[in-house]
């Protein structure tokens, strides 16, 4: 709490900054020989500063973006002796509003970097196939970072066949082989269908805190053979759609 005008005799310049009690309690700020508050305006030139603080219990909800003050008596402002009237300190709900975020990450990348959003498969041979129809996996992990949350989900959508888990062939020449995007999450592996139908995530419960730094996802793909293999490059996208809660 401060005053900010007409305080010390007509002197602009601030002649107390005080802090605010805990409810139930008082604060006594003496007054100085050089500097009594006795302008025309001392009771009237006082701003009130706001800190805002995070309880433990504050949790980001969806569709709660804004914040108001509980209206109603805060405080009593008393300047002087005995004799002067105590001054109330009113709070109305357009008196002090906030912005809180809503449950997001603020970041993304691949295999920790955040600016990363390819997977680099290398190169293979057609005799890579021959025994299983497969390659071997290629782990990669998803991140995403500075997250305000306490659940991520994640979809997966791209070019595909008749078979709804294998990505397939967006550019290049080679023919025949597929992409498979396994998920690792929580120990469990899961193969993702490419047409979005499918979810998983993560959710934090218990006392865990709702802020993470970064959040790793974990993942492995593997080139399938889905017909006769033609060799050239491969590419292929896949759009991954995150929900917060």
């Amino acid at each position: 709490m401060r005053c900010i005008g007409n305080c010390h005799n007509g002197n602009n310049t601030n002649d107390l900054d005080l802090n605010l009690p805990l409810p139930g309690g008082t604060s006594t700020f003496p007054s100085h020989g050089d500097a009594p508050w006795t302008g025309p305006s001392a009771t009237r030139n006082w701003d009130i500063f706001v800190t805002m603080y995070q309880t433990p219990d504050y949790h980001p909800r969806n569709g709660q973006t804004d914040g108001n003050a509980l209206p109603g008596k805060i405080g009593t402002l008393h300047i002087g002796d005995a004799g002067q009237n105590d001054l109330d300190l009113m709070m109305s709900g357009a008196s002090m509003a906030f912005s809180v975020m809503e449950p997001t990450c603020q970041g993304m990348g691949i295999n920790n970097d955040e600016y990363d959003r390819d997977v680099d498969f290398g190169d293979f041979y057609r005799s890579d196939f021959e025994k299983t129809g497969e390659s071997v996996e290629k782990p990669f992990t998803f991140n995403l970072f500075r997250c305000s949350l306490t659940t991520v989900t994640v979809t997966l959508t791209g070019n595909h066949g008749a078979d709804n888990t294998i990505l397939t062939n967006s550019s290049g020449s080679a023919e025949g082989v597929g992409v498979k995007i396994r998920s690792i999450i929580n120990n469990n592996t899961q193969t993702m269908k490419v047409d979005g139908s499918e979810r998983v995530g993560i959710t934090y419960s218990g006392n865990r805190e709702w802020y993470h730094e970064s959040i790793g996802l974990d993942f492995t793909g593997q080139l399938i053979k889905i017909g006769t293999i033609k060799a050239g490059t491969f590419e292929t996208v896949g759009t991954f759609t995150l929900s917060y809660e």
